[in-house]
């Protein structure tokens, strides 16, 4: 139904090991979003999109640590569900990025 996401600049994210696949299709926002992946057992890493240059958008359960940071912004919020309310505060995105 819907993830937690990091961004960070992408000069910020290391690679220690490993060469992730990648799959780029278009967003609902006209930009290209590429999901990179791991090849072996096909958990996303990161994702990068046009719409948000220099950017890489980490999926929050792939690292050791939780950030614990509210969330900013919601994408796709015309798709919530009616019981799940607004964070409060967070800019409300009706696509993605």
């Amino acid at each position: 139904m819907f993830s937690t996401n990091v961004f960070v600049k992408s000069d910020a994210l290391k690679l220690e090991s490993g060469s992730p696949k990648e799959y780029s299709k278009p967003t609902d926002a006209g930009n290209e979003i590429t999901s990179y992946f791991c090849g072996d057992c096909g958990t996303t890493l990161w994702r990068e999109s046009t719409g948000f240059p220099g950017i890489k958008i980490l999926k929050e359960g792939v690292l050791e640590t939780v950030s614990g940071t509210k969330p900013t912004i919601e994408f796709y919020s015309v798709r919530k569900p009616e019981w799940l309310p607004e964070v409060a505060g967070a800019e409300q995105k009706t696509a993605g990025p």
